[in-house]
């Protein structure tokens, strides 16, 4: 590799069941290691105290359906009347310039994006998969 290529960094992918501690570890992992937070899209309201392309990129439902139109997602997903997802872009930028990610989805979006790495010219052989179990049923 020449002296002006990157390396691509890596995609960490955290996912498990609510409750299980992904958004403390997510947090714990941004503060202390040099990894880029992912920040994905929602068509919901922001709840009180967050902010946009901080905690989420908060779009219009209308936008969001015509992104997807477009194949700008990863993965997305309609949960309880709202649409979430991933956008490609959020991880290929950081990605192509050799920043570790880490990114914190439940498990069906983990699974697509895994699937959709072994064949992703940016992601093959760049994700890998974290799945948090609660240290028991009482915890979670």
């Amino acid at each position: 590799m020449s002296e002006n290529q990157t390396t691509k960094g890596l995609l960490f992918i955290i996912s498990g069941p609510a409750g299980s501690g992904k958004t403390t570890i997510c947090e714990g992992l941004i503060a202390k290691e040099n990894v880029h937070r992912i920040i994905t899209t929602t068509t919901r309201s922001p709840r009180s105290g967050e902010v946009n392309g901080v905690d989420y990129n908060f779009l219009s439902k209308t936008l969001f359906e015509k992104m997807i139109a477009k194949d700008y997602f990863y993965e997305y997903a309609l949960v309880h009347n709202n649409h979430y997802g991933t956008e490609k872009k959020s991880i290929i930028d950081p990605i192509m310039n050799g920043h570790n990610c880490i990114l914190n989805i439940d498990v069906q979006g983990a699974r697509t994006i895994r699937e959709k790495a072994e064949t992703d010219i940016v992601l093959k052989d760049q994700v890998k998969t974290i799945f948090i179990m609660p240290p028991s049923v009482e915890a979670l």
